[in-house]
């Protein structure tokens, strides 16, 4: 039987550390800087 609660929660946590790794990489990227001081 596919437990649907548990799908869920690894979805939600693989959703977390993907967007976790998207901001490390935004972090580091010299156009993400530029954008922080425009403001």
């Amino acid at each position: 039987m596919f437990n649907k609660s548990r799908y869920k929660a690894i979805k939600t946590q693989y959703k977390t550390q993907y967007i976790n790794i998207l901001y490390i990489k935004k972090q580091s990227n010299k156009h993400y800087t530029t954008f922080l001081l425009l403001f």
